[in-house]
This record gives structure tokens, C-alpha cells and sequence, in this order.
């Protein structure tokens, strides 16, 4: 929603697909998709710290601490169960 409104998105995460339990066909299409319409997406990533750093938000993903600078962050994460509590 937020790339339609002109705001650059990019999506950081650690599987290699999006919607991960998707068939790969699907997926693939999705990601292709919404990539026209101007969304970037950094797969088998992680966000490891945020900081902020004068007037942008430095994003640093994993090793080798490449940084992403924009003016600001959406976040949500995913808390997953142990196993034995699904």
C-alpha cells in the first residue's frame, strides 16, 4: 500500500521466498508483481539493528553490515512457537 502512495518500500526478510509456504510458481509471480509496482525486496536477509543516524534510519542486514538508509521504518515481526506448542 505504501509503494502505491510514492514512498520507496523495500521488504527485508529471512526466507528466500515470500510467502514462504506458497508453491515457489506462486510466489514468484507475486514477488514479480509487486515489483512493478516499485516494491524491492532483500530475501534470506535479516534486519540485525536499527540506528538513527542524523536525519535517516540506517538499516543494517547481517553479515558484513551492508546499510539501508531511509527515512522511515515499518516493522513487524513473526514470533514463532516451539513445535511442540502449534
Amino acid at each position: 500500500m505504501f509503494g502505491r502512495f510514492g514512498s520507496r518500500v523495500t521488504v527485508i526478510q529471512s526466507p528466500a521466498q515470500i510467502i514462504s509456504r506458497e508453491d515457489p510458481e506462486v510466489a514468484a509471480e507475486l514477488q514479480r508483481v509487486l515489483e512493478e509496482e516499485g516494491l524491492t525486496f532483500l530475501l534470506s536477509a535479516r534486519a540485525t539493528r536499527v540506528e538513527k543516524d542524523e536525519d535517516t534510519i540506517v538499516v543494517f542486514r547481517g553479515p558484513g553490515e551492508r546499510s539501508i538508509h531511509r527515512e522511515r521504518v515499518a516493522l513487524a515481526c513473526r514470533n514463532w512457537a516451539p513445535a511442540e506448542h502449534r
